[in-house]
């Protein structure tokens, strides 16, 4: 039996299929992650092409059905203009595969789509680079993982995965303790997933296109 659902999703990851279709994975506030096809979305006068995009927060109307459900209607609440911009693109995908692959299908964590949410407006704002190891090592944290790092960096974790996204001061680290932070949760975000991060080989890839 046919159920319309409505709900505040976050779009995390698309994939398409047939002539003009799309897999979705949304992180909703009310179902937690879920997966829907919107079908004929990516057609230029369909409405639902525009907010069908990675990093959209918007207003979701789905089907649950059997054996898929699909996506009836969608308008955006807040477009972020992450995807224009490489580098924020990099940075903001890797928090958004961790999400995806980590999530169990419709377990509800409000504190995770709430993450999402700071994360976005400082991806879009704040260094990108920062956002990103700061939401990651939250959204581990916020999964239940202990995060495996050198004594020697304990002070700066605790700093990042206690850091406070309504605090408006600007954050800073030194380059060479960002890098190594970076090393050393990359690496154990890694083993925990037991796959690599298609999203810092993207990142690397640009980084090797600009040096």
């Amino acid at each position: 039996m046919e159920k319309f659902c409505k709900t505040e999703a976050v779009v995390l990851a698309t994939t398409d299929f047939g002539d003009a279709n799309r897999v979705v994975s949304f992180y909703t506030k009310e179902f937690g992650k879920i997966e829907a096809n919107a079908y004929n979305c990516r057609r230029a006068k369909s409405p639902l092409s525009g907010a069908m995009q990675m990093f959209n927060h918007i207003s979701l109307e789905f089907i649950r059905s059997s054996p898929v459900y699909r996506v009836h209607e969608a308008d955006i609440i807040n477009f972020y203009s992450i995807s224009e911009n490489l580098s924020k693109l990099a940075y903001a995908s890797i928090l958004f595969e961790l999400v995806n692959k980590m999530s169990p299908m419709g377990q509800v964590d409000n504190s995770v789509f709430n993450l999402l949410l700071n994360a976005l407006k400082a991806f879009d704002k704040r260094n990108p680079r920062i956002a990103a190891i700061i939401s990651s090592c939250q959204f581990i944290q916020l999964s239940g993982f202990a995060i495996e790092y050198p004594k020697s960096m304990d002070k700066l974790f605790k700093l990042l995965m206690n850091f406070d996204w309504q605090d408006s001061t600007k954050f800073t680290l030194k380059s060479g303790e960002l890098e190594e932070a970076e090393k050393a949760f990359y690496r154990y975000a890694q083993s925990i997933l037991e796959s690599p991060l298609n999203s810092l080989k993207f990142l690397h890839m640009i980084q090797s296109s600009v040096s």
